[in-house]
């Protein structure tokens, strides 16, 4: 009697033991092709992403007889007077002239500033241009979104653009590694080896001989003589000096950073892949001038800028062109990106930015 209940006793408490190692295993097992499943579906998504991402970097064969060139380099020497995708973002301006030819021509430039490339000359050798810049948005740069870039005088179906921003890196040294990728690149895709020109900072440039336009070679660096009172006398033979009058300087000083000024150019006349609009504000250097001739921005004594009525803050004022606003009593609050300028508001006594 004792040992049946004994014996009962024991298969009722194995049978739990066999049950709760079944249920145990289920789930350990359950635990172990979890980590696999978020593998599989990790692995998947960067498939896609790479698919994605070589399908933005595409670029067209490039026929038998075209010649391939790639320009590349930091920025150019001029602002534009338009903008692309954002009043905030920077815009710059350059010039390719097409020299005269037979051979058909395909050029690929790639920048770090956003710009709008002005086409002129023998454009009708240009079979395809394809443009690309590390900045995507106001001092960003997303690989995932487009470069800003745009062109004007050549017709739309000879541009292409690429959806990412990350396709050809800019460079200004043929020796460094971005060169030899974005030469690989090329050659891969187009089908041809690239002749390449680079340059830091460029006017414009001529194809194909590659030819480089830019001011700063056009004149040696000027003179710049500042004196706040007094008398001063200059007895020179050069014409290369430069004087700032009056209480603003911004107009001398947008021509040191943007020696090639403002290009006036029509937004109708832009094929660009964003949004493309006049500026409401010139940007940079060139806004705080355009501001300072209307009136409604002055200048005092200690350089700082008195927002006298509404205005929009010129975009750009970052890193060594940050400035000091002051908004004056009675005066609503500017629109737009002071970028790192401080902001100080006369009514509250509050300052606002990364330079206060």
């Amino acid at each position: 009697m004792y040992s049946s209940k004994w014996s009962g006793s024991v298969a009722r408490r194995t049978g739990a033991v066999v049950l709760l190692a079944t249920l145990l295993g289920g789930f350990n097992g359950g635990q172990a092709q979890q980590p696999a499943r978020e593998q599989a579906e990790a692995a998947r998504k960067k498939q896609e992403e790479a698919e994605a991402a070589q399908a933005g970097c595409a670029m067209p064969k490039a026929s038998e007889k075209a010649k391939v060139i790639v320009f590349s380099g930091y920025e150019t020497e001029a602002l534009s007077s338009v903008t692309l995708g954002s009043q905030d973002a920077v815009v710059r301006a350059g010039r390719v002239v097409v020299e005269p030819g037979s051979e058909p021509l395909y050029i690929i430039i790639s920048t770090y500033s956003a710009t709008i490339w002005q086409f002129s000359g023998a454009v009708e050798r240009v079979e395809r241009v394809l443009m690309s810049s590390l900045l995507t948005g106001p001092n960003s740069g997303d690989p995932q979104l487009p470069p800003l870039v745009g062109a004007t005088g050549i017709a739309s179906q000879r541009l292409s653009f690429f959806s990412r921003s990350d396709c050809l890196s800019y460079f200004d040294d043929s020796r460094s590694n971005s060169s030899a990728q974005a030469v690989t690149a090329v050659r891969n895709a187009t089908g041809k080896e690239p002749e390449i020109v680079e340059q830091v900072s460029v006017g414009g440039f001529a194809v194909p001989s590659g030819k480089i336009e830019t001011l700063k070679d056009q004149r040696a660096e000027p003179s710049i003589i500042e004196k706040s009172e007094g008398t001063l006398t200059i007895i020179s033979p050069s014409s290369n000096v430069i004087i700032p009058v009056g209480p603003s300087q911004a107009r001398y000083e947008m021509y040191l950073s943007f020696p090639g000024g403002v290009i006036d150019i029509d937004p109708e006349t832009v094929v660009a892949n964003v949004s493309v609009a006049a500026y409401e504000v010139l940007p940079s250097l060139a806004g705080l001038a355009q501001l300072v001739a209307t009136g409604v921005l002055t200048r005092n004594s200690s350089g700082d800028y008195l927002v006298h009525q509404k205005i929009r803050f010129p975009a750009g004022l970052s890193g060594g062109h940050a400035v000091t606003f002051r908004i004056m009593k009675g005066t609503p609050y500017p629109d737009g990106d002071p970028g790192h300028s401080c902001v100080i508001v006369d009514q509250t006594g509050e300052s606002k930015g990364a330079m206060c």
